[in-house]
């Protein structure tokens, strides 16, 4: 499991499908990720991503999450500034922390 995934789960308040779909939008430098590879890399099944995708546009900014037909979904440059500021905002409680 990946540190984003579960930063992205705590800081958001998301379940575990949805912080892997996130982090796999926001480590990829792709462009867009289709449902297919989304569920690949978050192990959920395709038809299960656009519901997921509905909680994550609740969590995040609407503008976060931009999806075209037949191209699949990424994150805005609103939307990966977000969740860099999530790993940051984590990332400095963890150090307060220790």
């Amino acid at each position: 499991m990946s540190i984003a995934r579960v930063a992205f789960r705590e800081w958001f308040g998301l379940r575990a499908a949805e912080a892997g779909i996130l982090a796999a939008l926001y480590q990829t430098s792709a462009g867009f990720l289709s449902a297919a590879q989304l569920a690949r890399l978050a192990a959920v099944t395709p038809g299960s991503v656009s519901v997921h995708m509905v909680s994550l546009r609740q969590a995040l900014d609407t503008e976060a999450i931009d999806s075209e037909r037949r191209r699949g979904y990424r994150l805005t440059d609103e939307g990966r500034a977000e969740c860099r500021e999530a790993l940051r905002q984590v990332g400095e409680e963890l150090r307060r922390a220790s």
